[in-house]
């Protein structure tokens, strides 16, 4: 949604309390309903710092002014919110979604330079966040034609929609939507109609700056404001569609509209049939097993991205904004996971492993992801599945995960196939330790069930070390946590080399403050089943493995710094090689440097308050 201008033409006039008319009865009645009177309140709550009659002029009267202005009129024809009063709800709902994420930020990236000013601020852009979600889709209101008896048409521009209501009369007032519009005219529409929804009272409130900053979108926090509101229409959207999809409640495993697995069965099938995805050769894109698929990663995978895509993008909204790159390629696998379409290693909560391939004598080594068959529509009798074998292993430690799909029979596979020199595949008939179960069969090829993993694999202990045995603990893959680092400084949302900022970058060193930093990765869905507040995060495993982080004799890699002589509190921060932390001439020149990199002073691993502070001439840069 882009909001660069706004005009306003219209003279905006409330309707007095007192001159109750029909279109003004069934607002409030509207308003009052089990859809709508939960989430005025919940708005209501989210703004304490409002006096009661502000709360009154900025929140009620300003959602009670759109529904006057879009009355019954639907979010869409037929795809969601397409009932009566669909896109005042939906517009509801999207605005107070984005009030509970704005509400649980800071947007610290764009702080003002003294607390007066940011607590002026914030606020403001919450309010923002608020407000524009609502008007988010306003452009809609031009895409409905609405005719009287008199053959008059509704001019939005002119006057809302419940003025011409109440001069013909709602039964005798026909709608229709346009025909030719395109899935995006709305898009471009909006703008026009944002300043001729926009009350005096809410403009003043957020002032000239806040609102030049919020609808030109160029700052990392207007762009942070458009993200919330992209977000929060998309979780309506699948909301809508999931109470509709379980109203009709099919049989069998359903997945919503506007759920990336939805997607999966129509994109594979295409993919197949332009011979765009190489299915079952060694070192083609797919490798085809019993219950999953193997994609290569990330080049299948971005195929797989490109046909979503083509297919559903003109739709769907979140797929058209996927980048064809390996952030779009993560942003689409952790879509498919949060919806139980795509493998999870049980032990390590990570989806990626590494793939040795072998057929007819021949091998290959890949990184990949396992996609289940059914969400894909490729049954087991669909296909054969692929005549060689794949052993799996995970890429932090190395050690191997047995997928029984891709362990066919010794008369499948064309030629001997090698050991592997570093643990050999168990035998089909191998027989349990003594004392121990023989494993469960496997589970009928049909069902979907979830987790996959219980039914599928086999992870073989390791040789018990001396003394007590220590448990696997999750973890997160070093790479893909670099990768999103640099994107987050890159894309503006991790605030760098800035007074209150989380990243300064000095021309051989670069120092990244923690937890802030894995926090605000959070925050933005990335990593949410660990904790970057516990000392031995799975954050900072993962940070120790690289070779770009620098780290103590003791193989600690958390060390106080000092932004200058006056600074009253270190910043516990991990400190990078500036070179293999942002690889690029380009990138380096992007990002820039800290100016007063010349004034940090590292302070030592065991450094407490009351020590003394180092010279500024012993830092690394």
């Amino acid at each position: 949604m882009q909001l660069p201008w706004f005009r306003r033409s219209r003279k905006h006039t409330s309707v007095p309390p007192e001159a109750e008319s029909p279109s003004r009865a069934a607002v409030r009645e509207e308003l009052a309903s089990e859809a709508c009177a939960g989430l005025l309140h919940d708005a209501l709550e989210r703004f304490p710092e409002f006096e009661p009659d502000q709360a009154q002029l900025l929140v009620r009267e300003v959602v009670e002014r759109f529904f006057f202005e879009v009355m019954d009129l639907g979010a869409s024809e037929s795809y969601h919110h397409a009932a009566p009063w669909g896109l005042a709800r939906h517009s509801l709902d999207a605005a107070v979604q984005a009030l509970r994420v704005a509400r649980s930020r800071h947007f610290v990236g764009h702080a003002a330079p003294n607390p007066e000013e940011e607590a002026h601020r914030l606020p403001r852009i919450r309010y923002a966040c608020f407000l524009l979600a609502l008007y988010h889709d306003a452009g809609k209101i031009l895409q409905v034609r609405v005719q009287g008896p008199q053959r008059e048409v509704h001019n939005p521009l002119v006057e809302p929609l419940g003025v011409f209501y109440d001069r013909h009369g709602r039964d005798r007032c026909r709608l229709a939507w346009r025909a030719g519009r395109d899935l995006e005219d709305h898009l471009r529409l909006t703008p026009v109609l944002v300043g001729h929804l926009l009350p005096r009272a809410a403009a003043g409130y957020l002032g000239p700056d806040i609102l030049a900053e919020v609808l030109q979108e160029k700052t990392a926090g207007a762009q942070e404001v458009r993200e919330i509101i992209l977000e929060a229409d998309q979780h309506s959207v699948r909301e809508d569609r999931r109470r509709a999809e379980a109203t009709a409640a099919p049989a069998g495993p359903v997945y919503a509209s506007g759920s990336f697995v939805a997607y999966l069965a129509k994109s594979f099938a295409e993919g197949i049939r332009q011979k765009r995805l190489v299915v079952n050769v060694l070192g083609g894109d797919v490798l085809l097993g019993r219950r999953f698929a193997f994609f290569k990663h990330p080049a299948a995978v971005l195929k797989l991205v490109s046909l979503v895509k083509e297919g559903f993008g003109r739709s769907d909204v979140a797929v058209r904004m996927l980048p064809e790159d390996e952030g779009g390629a993560r942003f689409f696998l952790a879509k498919l996971k949060a919806d139980e379409g795509l493998f999870t290693d049980p032990s390590t909560g990570l989806w990626k492993l590494k793939a040795t391939i072998r057929q007819g004598g021949a091998s290959d080594v890949q990184e990949g992801v396992l996609i289940p068959l059914a969400p894909l529509d490729w049954g087991a009798g669909t296909a054969a599945p692929f005549p060689g074998s794949i052993s799996f292993r995970r890429i932090s430690d190395g050690s191997e995960v047995v997928i029984d799909d891709f362990r066919p029979d010794p008369g499948q596979v064309e030629g001997p196939v090698p050991s592997d020199p570093q643990q050999p595949a168990p035998s089909p008939d191998r027989k349990p330790p003594a004392g121990q179960a023989p494993p469960p069969s496997p589970p009928s090829p049909s069902p979907w069930t979830s987790p996959f993993a219980k039914a599928l694999i086999d992870t073989p202990a390791p040789a018990a070390p001396p003394g007590p045995p220590t448990p696997e603990t999750p973890g997160i893959d070093p790479e893909d946590l670099l990768r999103d680092l640099v994107e987050g400084i890159l894309a503006g949302w991790i605030p760098t080399n800035l007074p209150a900022g989380q990243v300064y970058v000095g021309p051989k060193t670069t120092f990244v403050v923690t937890p802030a930093v894995f926090l605000r990765m959070r925050e933005r869905g990335l990593y949410p089943d660990f904790d970057p507040r516990d000392r031995t995060s799975a954050y900072l495993r993962s940070l120790a493995r690289l070779d770009c982080v620098q780290k103590s004799p003791a193989n600690r890699i958390v060390y106080p710094i000092m932004l200058g002589p006056e600074s009253r509190r270190p910043l516990r921060v991990v400190k990078f090689d500036t070179l293999g932390l942002l690889k690029t001439e380009e990138i380096r020149k992007r990002v820039g440097i800290w100016p007063d990199w010349e004034r940090i002073i590292e302070l030592p691993q065991g450094w407490k308050p009351g020590d003394a502070v180092l010279p500024e001439e012993e830092s690394d840069d």
